[in-house]
């Protein structure tokens, strides 16, 4: 199940990538009425589970996996067909705010595991242990990149990078705690929850090469570590860190200014669109 649930988000995420903004020629190859109804059998799909896991309530495997599909097809599709590319209208915030209190709802629903989510800082000395050089050698590597790629490091920049393990902190909530623990009751095999996990999280920051590249090797250390010794504050640290080294050392040339998403692909039509004539 946990190879099915991944296969279908992917076909998602190209799928409606390819309606709007023809990615991989697909729009050419096949047309958009067709593409755009993969992300619809999907969300089909993401409802008859739901009412099947409502009406089992005593299968958790079901129930997991009718969780996951209720909230990542519908974000990826959600994203690639209907999320401007810049500003967004208070209809694209009523959607993700309404996906994120899903997230919350699902999440108070298993409150009686809250022991095994990783946040009440019994592992934090462990987890911290087992992160410490995946960690240096996250740092190294931008460093060691320096020469290969350049560098555009100000000093200003660390500021707002300090802020980095708080906003880490609300992603692995969704991804480690919400995502793993639901991927985990759905296989019995840790290797496929680790790469899983890492690819849905790399395919958020689709189509960001580099980005995409970085998130899912460090996600593997991440959820390697969180499953052994779960300890979202540890995490938060090592992915803050992690974030503000790549962010800050690496030129943003390099990074697209760490764009992802229909913002990351409209930026380079829009580059590389003739200006105006001059009138």
């Amino acid at each position: 199940m946990v190879w099915i649930f991944l296969l279908i988000n992917l076909s998602v995420l190209v799928a409606s990538s390819g309606v709007r903004y023809n990615m991989f020629g697909l729009a050419e190859a096949v047309s958009a009425e067709v593409l755009v109804v993969v992300p619809i059998i999907a969300l089909l799909c993401s409802a008859i589970l739901v009412f099947k896991a409502i009406r089992h309530r005593a299968r958790p495997r079901l129930t997991a996996f009718s969780e996951l599909m209720l909230v990542f097809p519908a974000f990826f599709a959600f994203e690639w067909l209907f999320l401007p590319a810049y500003r967004w209208r208070v209809v694209d915030w009523l959607v993700i705010t309404a996906l994120l209190v899903l997230i919350a709802l699902m999440m108070y629903r298993d409150r009686r595991n809250f022991g095994e989510w990783g946040v009440t800082g019994r592992n934090f000395l462990p987890a911290l242990r087992k992160l410490a050089l995946p960690t240096m050698a996250m740092v190294a590597v931008p460093i060691a990149m320096v020469p290969v790629v350049g560098t555009d490091f100000e000093l200003s920049r660390l500021a707002g990078a300090m802020l980095y393990p708080l906003y880490a902190l609300g992603q692995l909530l969704i991804f480690q705690v919400f995502l793993v623990r639901r991927l985990r009751r759905i296989s019995d095999s840790d290797l496929a929850v680790i790469l899983v996990s890492a690819a849905i999280f790399a395919m958020l920051h689709w189509p960001n090469g580099p980005v995409m590249i970085a998130c899912f090797l460090a996600a593997l250390v991440w959820t390697w570590v969180y499953l052994r010794r779960p300890d979202v504050l540890a995490l938060a640290l090592s992915m803050g860190i992690a974030a503000a080294t790549f962010v800050t050392v690496l030129p943003r040339d390099f990074t697209q200014h760490m764009r992802t998403g229909p913002i990351y692909v409209q930026r380079i039509l829009d580059a590389d669109a003739p200006a105006p004539p001059d009138r």
